[in-house]
């Protein structure tokens, strides 16, 4: 947490006792987290990306509504005069108590905890069904397909230019090239049906990093500033790609995730259909990476640029 002078200063504004130690975690890319270690417990502090306080309410919000259809969302602590949000030097801090459970990935998982994490996930969209759309972002799900070709340009440019280029970097160019060969080959591609389904509040980051387990089950769900409004076909097509890379394991997700809430395979094609459109014309992760954010480059991988449509049907006919 570079940008933090003086993490100390900033936990002594919580009643957490002395802290014993500080470290990075392993995972996370948008907002920074320190994990502190207390002589009374351990906790998360986050340093928000947000540039208004509104922001970080609208989190702690949601948060507390989940949490009040008794689901194991994480809670901010209160500070020692009772606000849940420490603002200093132009940004915004909360202090989460550390997560019960523990966070696996996907090679720990067994039938059990993927059950668990469809049904849970049923179980939180059933909640947020009933969440005020106007108090969640409405988050442009939109393709512009000259744009993307543009930007595409400008990164192939980028990385030619570059002295000396890195594994990562020509696994980059890789992709630039072959995500402008999908985009030119559908240029009918879009991702206007899918404001045809129904849309409420979802989690906007269903992923193994912000889940975590305990006995088979989900003990605990963080990292709420992606909520947004979209169809609850839309989150499971996320994580079907983002937990599963669209393999088998996503039918037993589903399978779970249908014994508690309903979702046809109308609404996963149209969200698939749209899913694998936005993603090919996605330029977040070199925004992300040529704008100084190292973290996200490991998302890039050896093998160009991976064509999800194909992916899907491959999945679908095991649905």
């Amino acid at each position: 947490m570079s940008e933090i002078d003086d993490a100390q200063s900033l936990l002594a504004a919580w009643p957490i006792g002395k802290i014993v130690a500080l470290e990075k975690p392993a995972a996370g890319s948008i907002n920074q987290t320190l994990l502190v270690t207390a002589t009374i417990g351990g906790y998360a502090l986050r340093a928000y990306r947000a540039l208004e306080r509104t922001w970080v309410e609208r989190e702690h919000a949601i948060i507390a509504f989940v949490r009040a259809a008794g689901l194991p969302a994480v809670a901010p602590l209160a500070l020692s005069g009772g606000d849940m949000i420490l603002e200093r030097g132009g940004r915004f801090f909360a202090l989460f108590p550390r997560a019960s459970g523990q966070q696996l990935d996907v090679t720990q998982l067994g039938d059990a905890e993927v059950t668990a994490m469809g049904s849970f996930l049923a179980l939180l969209h059933r909640a947020l069904a009933a969440y005020p759309l106007a108090r969640v972002q409405a988050r442009a799900l939109t393709i512009d397909r000259m744009q993307a070709l543009a930007a595409i340009e400008r990164y192939i440019a980028h990385v030619h230019a570059i002295p000396a280029p890195s594994a990562s970097d020509a696994h980059i160019l890789d992709r630039l090239l072959g995500q402008r060969d999908w985009i030119q080959a559908h240029p009918t591609a879009s991702v206007e049906s899918l404001a045809h389904l129904p849309q409420q509040a979802i989690h906007g980051d269903y992923t193994l990093a912000n889940l975590f387990f305990q006995s088979g089950k989900v003990s605990a769900i963080i990292d709420w500033d992606q909520a947004y409004a979209a169809a609850c076909a839309w989150e499971l097509v996320r994580t079907f790609h983002f937990t599963f890379d669209f393999g088998p394991l996503c039918a037993t997700l589903l399978a779970a995730y249908r014994e508690n809430e309903p979702v046809t395979m109308q609404q996963l094609d149209i969200a698939a259909q749209c899913y694998v459109a936005l993603r090919a014309h996605d330029m977040w992760v070199y925004d992300a990476i040529y704008g100084g954010n190292e973290r996200v480059r490991g998302f890039i991988r050896p093998g160009g640029f991976v064509p999800l449509d194909a992916q899907w049907e491959a999945l679908r006919g095991m649905l």
